[in-house]
């Protein structure tokens, strides 16, 4: 299947992001994405699922509640509209086959939980947590734990309750995943056991108790421009929010000037990670990976600014530590460290 030719398509950037994503008139019909759509439905076939859902094209991932429908974002339906979400946002969610496959099963769990309306068995609410509990802005990532399947990058299983139950939804679908013993000692099991003997009393072989194929912020109806929309999920995602170089880390780290000729700061913490990460952890008492995530934060932001490393900086490594503990506070204080939704 070959992907639709679209006249906008030749346009140069700058009137491509004036475009209104109504206006990109794309449609699923015969795209590639299809076979991967029919290897979603040849799965629930195998697990004798007799519910197949209505797919449509939005602005992002999502399932309308008290549907039985749910939505590919639209970048994923032209090489050109890919380019421009990987340029603006630094990462195209779906965009492998892989990907896009633990997507669409993650959002099969939310149809499921819809058409069978599970939230209301009380087994299930008891282990995953109540459906009803406000969805956060964002939340925090413990890479760590075993009380959840590992699924979606950045342990999205720990974000609410309802996305807890479709993470492991996708884990029990993947025909590869073999659960069983995969988490057969982790506190997850019993989440993934549970969901497996609700399936089989309420779901397999069962019709739906409804089927409501109605099409939330359908991308025809959504007037904002590309522009408007890389805008909005930049900010959205704090893309543009500070690289955490504090004047005082300016003093280590000096702008690129043709004078000094000393390695690259970002070069200088990928290779003392280690060290900077444990010193920083015991100085601050706080976990390891939120120490890295502030060392890897001050590593982008000298390295898309180019720092450098001033000539005494090896022979002060205590006090670049002291700083960088500084900055790890301050970071976890702010709630940087949390996974924005």
């Amino acid at each position: 299947m070959a992907i639709t030719q679209y006249s906008w398509a030749q346009l140069p950037d700058k009137d491509l992001l004036k475009t209104r994503l109504c206006d990109l008139h794309l449609t699923l019909d015969g795209h590639p994405l299809h076979s991967l759509i029919a290897k979603l439905h040849q799965e629930l076939r195998a697990k004798e699922i007799l519910l197949t859902p209505h797919i449509y094209i939005a602005d992002d991932w999502f399932c309308p509640d008290g549907t039985t429908s749910f939505t590919i974002p639209f970048y994923l339906l032209h090489p050109r509209l890919i380019e421009l979400e990987r340029t603006f946002i630094g990462e195209v969610e779906g965009e492998s086959e892989e990907h896009f496959m633990k997507l669409i099963r993650h959002e099969m769990g939310h149809v499921i939980d819809n058409a069978f309306k599970l939230r209301k068995v009380v087994r299930r609410r008891n282990l995953f947590g109540a459906s009803n509990a406000e969805y956060p802005a964002s939340y925090e990532y413990r890479p760590h734990s075993q009380n959840y399947v590992r699924h979606i990058e950045e342990g999205y299983a720990q974000s609410h309750p309802d996305e807890d139950w479709a993470e492991t939804f996708a884990v029990w679908l993947a025909p590869k995943s073999n659960w069983r013993k995969s988490y057969k000692n982790w506190p997850a099991f019993r989440k993934l056991d549970l969901l497996n003997t609700i399936m089989e009393e309420k779901v397999l072989k069962t019709p739906p108790l409804f089927k409501n194929k109605k099409e939330e912020g359908s991308l025809s109806c959504l007037t904002m421009t590309l522009g408007e929309y890389f805008k909005e999920k930049r900010e959205r995602l704090q893309l543009d929010r500070s690289n955490l170089l504090t004047p005082a880390l300016e003093t280590f780290f000096t702008a690129k000037n043709q004078s000094n000729t000393f390695p690259l700061a970002s070069q200088y913490l990928k290779k003392n990670k280690k060290f900077f990460s444990q010193a920083i952890g015991i100085k601050t008492e706080e976990f390891r990976y939120r120490v890295d995530q502030v060392l890897d934060s001050i590593i982008k932001g000298c390295d898309k600014s180019q720092r450098r490393i001033t000539t005494n900086l090896e022979e002060r490594p205590e006090k670049l530590v002291k700083l960088l503990a500084g900055q790890v506070k301050d970071f976890i204080r702010k709630g940087h460290h949390k996974v924005i939704m």
